[in-house]
């Protein structure tokens, strides 16, 4: 058996002129001092590339006179519109208030401070306001027959006389103010009465009025009221 021999390959360049070039595409004498030559197996040319840029030149690019004159009509329509509804956008969501009023204003649902007196402007579609007017305001109970104590029969009625004290509370912690206070008095005053002998109530009738007022006040004072007088 014949052993074969294995020759070790030099790991040094012999042949530099050989099939390998180790030559770069790229000019390193610019970047180091050294102008070394870089042998590779692959040739490289010069090549040019050449862009054409006449796409780019806009005084090609002409606007269609009928594109031109659309244009120019929709930007004149835009302004035209514009100018004609700035005084009816300006009446509807400019609000004055009076020295009598003030208004409560929620913007974003977010309770905002009280406006008011002077020229106030709300902001379509988020705000959202109640005028509140802060003069005296007057109802009436009509009469009704009751049964006193002592089985006596009075057609008793009452006057009432009140204001708003605060603002923000008569918004935010009643509905329907005028009814509910109605309904209230109304309650108050027949309980009241129906307590009384009918002697009493024909001696203390303003008694009978001003601790019918102290209970009334005391009951909607949450609501921001205040009542000023009753009247049987």
């Amino acid at each position: 058996m014949k052993m074969k021999g294995y020759i070790p390959v030099s790991t040094f360049d012999r042949d530099v002129n050989g099939a390998f070039d180790y030559k770069s595409p790229f000019d390193w004498s610019s970047s180091f001092s050294r102008n070394d030559d870089f042998k590779s197996i692959f040739k490289y040319n010069s090549a040019s590339l050449t862009l054409d840029v006449d796409y780019l030149d806009t005084d090609r690019i002409k606007e269609n006179p009928t594109t031109k004159t659309m244009r120019f009509l929709t930007v004149f329509f835009c302004y035209l519109f514009l100018v004609v509804t700035a005084p009816f956008t300006f009446w509807i969501y400019l609000k004055r208030i009076s020295k009598t009023e003030r208004v409560v204003l929620f913007r974003l649902g977010r309770l905002q401070p009280v406006l008011g007196p002077g020229i106030t402007c709300f902001l379509p579609w988020i705000d959202r306001w109640q005028r509140v007017d802060l003069r005296i305001k007057q109802f009436s109970i009509p009469p009704q027959q009751l049964i006193m104590v002592d089985g006596g029969i009075v057609e008793v009625g009452c006057d009432v006389r009140f204001r708003i004290s605060d603002v923000v509370k008569s918004v935010t912690n009643i509905k329907n103010l005028d009814s509910s206070l109605r309904l209230l008095s109304q309650t108050s005053m027949v309980s009241m009465v129906q307590n009384k002998t009918l002697s009493e109530f024909q001696r203390d009738k303003e008694f009978i009025g001003s601790k019918l007022q102290a209970n009334l006040n005391t009951a909607i004072r949450s609501w921001g009221l205040e009542i000023s007088r009753i009247e049987l």
